[in-house]
């Protein structure tokens, strides 16, 4: 490597600093390199501090100068420091070289769009790495990652929990199932829900004709509906006769519904049954 001698330098007798002129120190320089002064010494460059700025050991000696020539010496130490560094790098990392999944990884013939994989701790192997897995990694949220799979919302919500919703859009489980002690209802996702009940059991004791009917009984639903659903009655009899139940009054509100036993049968005895079907949003 030649000597720097660009530019000239400034010194002062009994100072460490050396001021350049045309010079390039910061990137010219090293600390260690040997410092020829224009007194014919030599010194040992101490700091670079900057591309005109280098101090020096020790002090110079000469008479002061200046726009004096100069010459920096590289030193033979630079080749020791990069022999060193590179023993420090075999020593940490040469063993790699006879590692059985380096030496695997170094047979495969590699292609576009492959991915190597293990098949055994010293073996490896490369498979196809298709555009739909590429997408999926480069997914950053879960909207886009069920996207990149063809996936709905859905594949994230549990199937039953608590059902909820946004401004229509559905944010929970996918359907819900619970019970007062007015009955039971079964909500959806999709805003449908489902009611249902059973009352104790009473007679048909109020004549009409050939037929007799029973007092109103009214079901108060389990959940309350967002608009009046459909509702079905039936009996559960206790005993063969002919009967059927009928909506009382103007029939079901969102909230609850009153329904009657009509019958062939006097003094007759049943359960009425009913099932509403509404939506919860």
């Amino acid at each position: 490597m030649p000597w720097y001698k660009a530019g000239t330098v400034s010194v002062v007798q009994n100072s460490s600093t050396v001021t350049g002129e045309g010079t390039a120190f910061a990137a010219s320089a090293r600390v260690g390199d040997a410092f020829l002064g224009p007194d014919g010494r030599w010194y040992e460059l101490a700091n670079v501090a900057s591309d005109t700025v280098i101090s020096i050991l020790p002090a110079y000696q000469g008479a002061d100068a200046s726009a004096g020539t100069y010459a920096l010496a590289p030193m033979q130490g630079y080749v020791k420091d990069s022999a060193d560094q590179l023993r420090a790098l075999v020593n940490q990392f040469g063993s790699l070289a006879s590692a059985a999944p380096i030496n695997a990884l170094a047979a495969l013939t590699g292609g576009a769009d492959k991915l190597p994989y293990f098949t055994a701790a010293d073996a490896m192997a490369v498979t196809s790495f298709p555009a739909e897995a590429r997408t999926l990694l480069a997914a950053t949220t879960k909207a886009a990652q069920r996207s990149s799979l063809g996936l709905g919302s859905a594949a994230v919500a549990a199937i039953l929990g608590t059902v909820s919703q946004s401004g229509g859009t559905p944010t929970g489980s996918i359907m819900e199932r619970g019970s007062t002690s007015n009955g039971w209802y079964y909500k959806f996702a999709s805003g449908l829900m489902i009611c249902y009940g059973t009352s104790a059991a009473i007679g048909t004791d109020t004549a009409f004709g050939s037929l007799y009917y029973s007092a109103a009984t009214t079901f108060i639903f389990p959940a309350t509906f967002t608009e009046v659903p459909q509702v079905l009655g039936f009996t559960k009899n206790s005993v063969n006769f002919f009967s059927w139940a009928v909506n009382e009054g103007t029939g079901p509100t969102t909230g609850q519904v009153s329904l009657r036993i009509v019958s062939g049968s006097s003094a007759a005895t049943a359960q009425l049954q009913y099932v509403a079907i509404g939506r919860w949003y």
